[in-house]
């Protein structure tokens, strides 16, 4: 096998011989001199005399099959995936008080471009864009999201250093009661940019540590919830087994709101701009099934933890359980997702002039089904489930979505 470091100056020797003529002669003979240097360190007893290496020369050297090879590989490949269905909705806008029901269409694009070299190096860009458009008088939703990682095992492959960053645009109505502890649903049009810098370190029994940074900026179309946010991650992956993988991990965010006014606990805004310190623990359990036809499985368990540094409005601790499920034969995928979700918080009255604290339950259920129709084509059904119960009558609220559509990868 020819070494790459050779393949390389071969290949960079093939676009000399095209466009030589734009050599100078001192510049070709110092070229050649070096070439021949490089041939006999690798071992290849061979004499240019003088003379850039032709196809003919570069088959020889190489074999007939390995000189084409080297011009068809490839260092990066693209995986595309794109949907379009058509579903319905019975509360589209999470309204605790008016249902709102629509028909929609579905568009989406999902697309992995990835290098495939197989060096030290490791890099691939991510995109994601979807847009649903209501057929009553509701504003489309948009969503896209690029994500790009570049990152480098160390040579004693012990560590890979990592850079990943990621912009986000959203432009859509959503339930915001169960993570922004706002109103129970909220149109809103933003971009949040994060960019984090990570290292790995590999263990034995295979298990890998990460120690992960974070800065991030949101900028909305309302500028009273901009905001900026530093944070860091730690997470321990260890496998028990061939099938089975158990990851622990800790977040912490401190953010920064730019214009946000602190509230007390009837909501009235006091002195004072908002900062949260999040504080976010989490435990996975994964299990793969051995048949390629079986089932996997996820189980997580989260506590969440925020609290203001004013006065408290916002404060509430978060848990959540979660199982998801999937499983695939002949055709065929399912997947199947529940989750169950505490809120209590600790400042935030239920209702005004009141004395009983805040308190949310959530469940969520989503439904996957997928059969393949050809080669690249699939046919899908998703429905998802929302139900939301709380002592205060604005985060009381039930929302069913189903869609139905073609899938296609390219």
């Amino acid at each position: 096998m020819l070494p790459k470091t050779l393949k390389f100056h071969l290949l960079i020797w093939i676009f000399l011989g095209i466009s030589s003529s734009q050599l100078s002669a001192q510049d070709t003979q110092n070229i050649d001199q070096e070439l021949d240097e490089l041939l006999k360190a690798e071992g290849f007893d061979i004499d240019l005399n003088g003379e850039l290496l032709t196809e003919e020369d570069l088959s020889e050297l190489l074999d007939n099959n390995a000189l084409g090879d080297l011009f068809k590989e490839s260092n990066w490949e693209l995986d595309l995936k794109i949907r379009a269905g058509l579903g319905y909705g019975d509360n589209v806008l999470y309204g605790a008080f008016e249902d709102v029901s629509s028909g929609y269409f579905l568009g989406s694009v999902d697309g992995l471009y990835y290098r495939t070299k197989d060096d030290d190096w490791n890099a691939f860009v991510y995109f994601f864009g979807e847009h649903l458009e209501y057929f009553e008088n509701v504003d489309s939703g948009r969503l896209y999201v690029t994500q790009g990682q570049l990152s480098r095992i160390t040579k004693d492959q012990k560590q890979n250093l990592g850079l990943s960053a990621t912009h986000l645009f959203y432009d859509q109505v959503f339930d915001a009661s169960a993570d922004l502890d706002t109103f129970n649903s909220l149109g809103v049009s933003a971009h949040q940019i994060e960019v984090e810098p990570f290292v790995d370190f590999y263990l034995p029994n295979e298990s890998e540590f990460r120690i992960q940074g974070l800065f991030s900026g949101s900028r909305f179309e309302d500028s009273y919830d901009d905001s900026d946010s530093l944070g860091a991650l730690v997470r321990l992956k260890r496998p028990f087994g061939e099938l089975t993988t158990v990851t622990v991990e800790y977040f912490f965010e401190d953010r920064n709101f730019l214009e946000r006014a602190s509230r007390d606990s009837e909501g009235f805004a006091i002195d004072g701009e908002t900062r949260l310190q999040i504080g976010i623990a989490t435990i996975t359990l994964k299990v793969d099934e051995k048949e390629p036809e079986g089932w996997s499985f996820r189980s997580e368990l989260s506590h969440y933890s925020q609290r203001d540094q004013e006065a408290g409005f916002t404060d509430f601790d978060r848990i959540r359980i979660s199982q998801k499920a999937s499983k695939s034969w002949d055709e065929w995928e399912l997947y199947l997702a529940g989750r169950y979700t505490w809120f209590d918080h600790l400042v935030r009255i239920a209702e005004f002039g009141g004395d009983d604290l805040m308190y949310r339950r959530v469940f969520e259920a989503t439904l996957a089904l997928t059969r393949e129709i050809s080669d690249q084509t699939s046919i899908f059904f998703e429905s998802q489930y929302e139900r939301n119960r709380s002592n205060s009558p604005d985060n009381i609220f039930s929302a069913t979505r189903l869609v139905i559509g073609l899938e296609r990868a390219l």
